[in-house]
């Protein structure tokens, strides 16, 4: 086994380790923090699945992606450590093995799956590659920063293409079904209010049960009619409560979810999203269910229309709204790990930093191809030119064609600012270096 202490230039005989391999070590110890904490909590409501379902669970492909991020760090600081790669694949294999038997043995509500070992496998040698090769990313020569800082952009792209194509709304053909005011085992709370009407369009909603004419409901919907509910005023609630969820056949798949969170609305609609196993982006409008009697009503509509989310409510002559446009900027979105997430005002920030971060990368690495000899070098008039055109691709073209609201300024400022900052970084590290 090879040795990798250095000797101590005080000249007093000891030894250490060099700082990589240390900060190795320090990555690997917070990733099995993280891992024990996410992994080992308890989660009331699950359902037990069979242990080599590969395709199971209601968002499969999130939990996939979710489990190989998770165990990257743990690679990350194995590959730093210095570990050769077998040993690295069985810390990270016995790693992942003690947790499915600690979730079928120990934590309630959690299950062991095959496919949950063979993804944080997954993750942990991505992360042990990344760490082996981390100078060739930081400070690759120019040939090499010049395909990856491509690569970067295209991927960019492939995102914001994707993310618009799973925002496109997805309406199951068959039968609806209405639930009303009902205990969902999805939800972890009950709607206490009294629901006195109910509407899909000019398609009334009487009962739990089947809706009376499906097609009609389903025809309107599509065209951009809202769900509208009228209900009493009930105290602040844990939430979200459900007041109506759609579901399409005995599956059952939610095609619409509107219901009480604290004090506000939580509205949710099926999309593409979810055929592929990713999350339904859901809204909130806030101080709905204000104190007050509870006999007074409330009036609230919903609708996902034209790429724009919109929720009202009304009472005693007072009226509240919020309207969010969708974004093909909102991968994020699309990948949170909570079930009841909701997207409010400050999803526009949460964009913009995502935008940033995305297009610092690639203009980090295609600065270090640009030879910087003058501010008219053909190298920078190809990559000012790279990033214009991508920009103007990703964020005009892609959503007009998938029918989305154009990109709202902040998102064009924060994928500039992004890539200049990444370039005037990657350009001080190459000349530093």
């Amino acid at each position: 086994m090879t040795d990798h202490r250095t000797a101590d230039p005080s000249g007093s005989g000891a030894d250490r380790l060099p700082p990589t391999a240390v900060a190795g070590g320090v990555v690997a110890s917070l990733s099995l923090i993280v891992i024990g904490i996410i992994t080992l909590s308890g989660a009331g409501g699950s359902v037990k699945l069979p242990f080599w379902c590969m395709r199971c669970g209601l968002r499969p492909a999130l939990d996939i992606l979710l489990n190989v991020l998770l165990f990257v760090p743990l690679g990350l600081g194995l590959g730093l450590g210095r570990t050769r790669l077998r040993w690295a694949t069985l810390v990270v294999l016995a790693v992942t093995c003690s947790v499915e038997a600690l979730q079928f043995a120990v934590v309630p509500g959690r299950f062991a799956s095959a496919r949950d070992i063979l993804t944080n496998t997954a993750g942990g040698i991505i992360g042990f590659y990344i760490a082996r090769d981390w100078r060739g990313l930081v400070l690759p020569p120019p040939r090499r920063a010049l395909l990856l800082g491509g690569a970067a952009i295209l991927l960019w792209l492939a995102t914001q293409l994707f993310t618009a194509w799973a925002l496109v709304v997805a309406v199951p053909d068959g039968t609806w079904w209405a639930q009303v005011s009902r205990h969902d085992r999805g939800f972890p709370a009950h709607f206490p209010g009294r629901v006195v009407r109910l509407s899909i369009g000019s398609s009334a909603i009487l009962y739990s049960d089947t809706l009376q004419d499906s097609e009609r409901a389903r025809s309107e919907w599509v065209r951009g009619a809202p769900v509208a509910a009228v209900v009493t005023s009930t105290p602040e609630n844990s939430g979200p409560a459900p007041i109506l969820v759609i579901a399409a056949d005995a599956t059952p798949t939610e095609v619409i979810a509107l219901a009480q969170q604290g004090t506000g609305v939580f509205f949710r609609v099926r999309t593409r999203a979810a055929v592929i196993g990713l999350r339904n982006p859901a809204i909130l409008l806030g101080d709905v269910f204000l104190p007050g009697s509870e006999a007074d009503t409330i009036t609230v509509s919903a609708r996902y229309s034209d790429g724009e989310y919109e929720i009202d409510s009304e009472r005693g002559g007072g009226r509240r709204q919020f309207a969010l446009a969708a974004s093909a900027s909102w991968l994020w979105a699309l990948l949170m790990p909570l079930r009841h997430s909701t997207l409010g005002a400050e999803s526009r920030w949460i964009t913009v930093a995502w935008l940033f971060i995305a297009l610092a990368l690639p203009g980090f690495w295609l600065a270090q191809w640009d030879d910087g000899e003058s501010v008219h070098s053909r190298r920078r008039i190809a990559v000012v030119a790279l990033f214009a055109g991508g920009l103007f691709i990703g964020l005009a073209l892609v959503p007009l064609t998938f029918g989305l609201s154009r990109s709202h300024w902040s998102e064009w400022l924060a994928a500039a600012g992004g890539a200049a900052a990444g370039m005037v970084s990657g350009s001080l590290l190459r000349r530093a270096a």
